[in-house]
């Protein structure tokens, strides 16, 4: 009798060990959720976790406690479209060919919908995509970076008419409460429904939410701005002094349209940019909670990797600024804050400086999903988030404005700029975080300067930017940022001759295979 328990036991015992090892074995290979929540226009000065005490986003800075929040996370060209090709592609600008708004990369780039789905992934997108050469609806299906599995686009459609956003379907409800450009609410009910989905079907899913909000028009939910008093807003320091001009004197300023009072008098700065803006960072802030809290419900948050950034920041009144485009601390230096329980420790962070073509690649391998560095200009952060010594880690990021033809380079101590081979400006963020002295005439930084421009050229080479080539030939860089996405610009025509394209201007110069002269 005695011999026969043993026995008993030990099969137990093996019984055990068997689906042990086997639970184990489907553990490690279950692939991670992937959740990339980005606000447009929304620096770090508008969060609890990265020092403004004046905020209210409990939400955002919980993620920040239970994971790792970077403080050298940087939008290379910092304009929506450039930065969305960026993240979509893990290229450089002219590599991807998005150099400026409203275009689509080259054709055969692998975008970020298509990479997940090919590795058994639920892919789906809501709110902004402005990756193609219309407006921001009434997207085509090979226009959508592979995102086939859900889409819905910036403007819901219960709100359009005929493939266009109408205004007069919003409800006088909705626009008393959230104006005319909110729908943060209702991508945040997108998600929670993806959410569901994926759980129902059983499917690892990468799901990205990306919010108009706290973009212009400076607005936010009614409740959200009525709790923001104006006693506890700050006047940026430096919005008595102004931006400096560009070499030879031309004008650097960027205001928003209307707004070209607010720097002569602190109260109209913050009621018609700040105080809006701020508000609305509070309100995505409560969005983003209500996406966590459903996570956690649906038993997923685990096995979840939670991004949450921006594509680019908001001067807001600094260096008597709006918008962005500019070198500035307040356009180029956005919140990255990434969480993920089985692979990077709570309450971490990390000066390494990052871009959004390191998120590919840092996604892919965390999930274990194989891939070729050569795919993407940016690097896996895997070591970093893991704590340990990164040699992918760089000494530079490229910082640029097309558009305003001026290249730079962000370290984590200097920002370098110039425009036309002329330097602009040179600022030592660790003695002077808010770049209140330009020491581009300071004799003492001549090396550091002439180092920094060298680091320029490098990047420049490697992004295959030509302003390399020719940085004062402004009309050859302008030809060569047009020629790096005719070949998308002519196909959309073909196929889609009565879309009207918002930069429309720029392709009368077209014709056939030739560019136009002005």
């Amino acid at each position: 009798m005695m011999n026969i328990h043993i026995y008993l036991m030990k099969f137990l015992i093996l019984i055990s060990l068997f689906f042990g090892v086997a639970c184990s074995c489907l553990y490690a290979g279950e692939k991670p959720n992937i959740l990339i929540v980005f606000s447009d226009q929304q620096n770090t000065l508008t969060l609890g976790c990265y020092g403004n005490e004046h905020m209210n986003t409990p939400n955002i800075d919980k993620l920040a406690d239970e994971g790792m929040r970077f403080d050298n996370s940087i939008s290379p060209w910092p304009m929506c479209t450039p930065y969305r090709a960026m993240l979509m592609t893990g290229k450089y600008p002219f590599k991807s060919g998005v150099a400026t708004n409203t275009v689509a990369p080259k054709e055969g780039i692998p975008m970020m919908g298509e990479i997940f789905k090919n590795a058994g992934y639920l892919v789906g997108l809501t709110g902004k995509w402005h990756l193609w050469f219309g407006g921001h609806v009434n997207i085509p299906e090979e226009y959508r970076g592979g995102f086939v599995d859900y889409w819905n686009e910036v403007y819901p459609k219960e709100y359009q008419l005929d493939g266009k956003f109408d205004k007069k379907k919003l409800p006088k409800e909705r626009i008393e409460e959230f104006g005319e450009h909110y729908f943060a609410d209702v991508h945040t009910d997108n998600a929670i429904d993806f959410f569901k989905r994926a759980k129902a079907e059983d499917k690892p899913f990468l799901l990205v939410v990306a919010w108009n909000p706290p973009h212009p028009p400076y607005e936010a939910p009614k409740k959200f701005l009525e709790a923001k008093s104006t006693e506890n807003i700050p006047v940026p320091k430096t919005v008595k002094n102004p931006s400096p001009n560009f070499p030879g004197g031309a004008k650097s300023t960027s205001v928003a349209k209307g707004l070209e009072d607010i720097f002569d008098d602190d109260k109209i700065l913050i009621d018609k940019v700040l105080r809006p803006y701020f508000a609305s960072c509070e309100a995505l802030d409560f969005e983003f909670g209500r996406m966590m809290q459903s996570l956690k419900d649906l038993g997923m948050e685990e096995n979840t990797i939670v991004i949450y950034t921006s594509d680019h920041g908001e001067q807001g009144g600094a260096h008597q600024l709006t918008q962005k485009f500019k070198p500035f601390e307040e356009s180029i230096k956005v919140p990255f804050i990434i969480k993920y329980p089985k692979s990077i420790q709570s309450k971490s962070t990390t000066d390494r400086l990052m871009t959004p073509m390191d998120i590919i690649p840092t996604l892919l391998s965390l999930a274990g999903v194989k891939y070729d560095e050569n795919d993407y200009d940016g690097k896996s952060m895997l070591k970093t988030l893991k704590s340990e010594d990164d040699s992918n880690a760089p000494d530079a990021v490229l910082i640029m404005s097309v558009d305003s033809c001026w290249r730079g380079v962000r370290t984590k101590q200097y920002t370098y700029a110039e425009r036309l081979d002329k330097a602009w400006v040179l600022y030592d963020n660790l003695k002077d975080p808010l770049q209140e002295v330009n020491l581009v005439g300071n004799p003492e930084y001549a090396k550091i300067l002439k180092d920094l421009k060298s680091q320029m050229k490098t990047l420049l080479i490697e992004a295959q930017d030509p302003y390399a080539d020719f940085p004062a030939n402004i009309r050859k860089l302008q030809e060569a940022t047009v020629l790096s996405y005719k070949d998308s610009y002519l196909k959309f025509k073909k196929n889609y001759p009565k879309t009207n394209s918002p930069i429309h201007a720029i392709y009368k110069k077209f014709d056939g295979d030739n560019i136009q002269e002005n």
